[in-house]
């Protein structure tokens, strides 16, 4: 097919207008046009994953989900008002009970590999996303929720990641959620920690090395 052909043709900078041109089609190879451009010129990339994103009404979800992958993969997110705005609108897409289950899953995929405590915060509070999805996704951001865990006295905070801890209980978190409860005086979210603690005494999976190395 054109875009099996697309995916593994050498493009170089002289094919950057082809591929903006090949970027702007509805269909699978705008989706691998725009995956091309992001290893070539990032900014190009950027640019048009924007506008489509500022255009999101009429836009496919395969180009919505290309415009996401292109700006969590770039520097884009290193800019925390870009961070924060990216975070909202995908926040906003994954509890929209309109959103196809495609973009749903883009939308969700995209906040995890954000790896940032702001995005994954997002993601936990969701009221629609798939926990099995959801579940994967602590997984992805151990590293990111336990930093978190072991500097937080806020019981709020403390809540959402041993929730998180419920979904996926993963070993090293026992004890920075044992000293957390310690540092809160909140019942609730003390109580939240200990049952996360439980279940991970049951059984837990170590910090996968995937995402710790990262």
């Amino acid at each position: 097919t054109r875009a099996r052909i697309l995916s593994s043709f050498e493009f170089s900078v002289d094919d950057l207008d082809l591929l903006r041109d090949l970027a702007a089609r509805d269909d699978v190879v705008g989706f691998h046009a725009m995956k091309v451009l992001e290893s070539l010129d990032s900014g190009v990339a950027q640019d048009i994953a924007l506008r489509v994103i500022d255009n999101a009404d009429n836009e496919s979800d395969i180009n919505l989900s290309a415009a996401y992958k292109a700006l969590v993969r770039s520097d884009y997110c290193d800019d925390p008002t870009n961070r924060s705005a990216l975070i909202q609108h995908l926040a906003a897409v994954l509890d929209d009970p309109t959103t196809s289950m495609d973009l749903h899953d883009s939308a969700l995929f995209a906040l995890s590999e954000m790896r940032s405590m702001d995005a994954i915060t997002a993601l936990l509070k969701s009221k629609r996303a798939d926990p099995g999805l959801v579940s994967g996704s602590v997984d992805e951001n151990a590293s990111v929720l336990l930093e978190e865990l072991n500097a937080t006295n806020d019981p709020a905070t403390v809540d959402l990641i041993a929730s998180a801890i419920l979904l996926h209980p993963i070993c090293e978190f026992d004890e920075p959620l044992r000293a957390a409860a310690g540092r809160i005086t909140a019942q609730d979210a003390a109580k939240r920690a200990e049952a996360a603690r439980k279940a991970i005494a049951q059984e837990c999976v170590p910090l996968n090395p995937k995402w710790a190395e990262d």
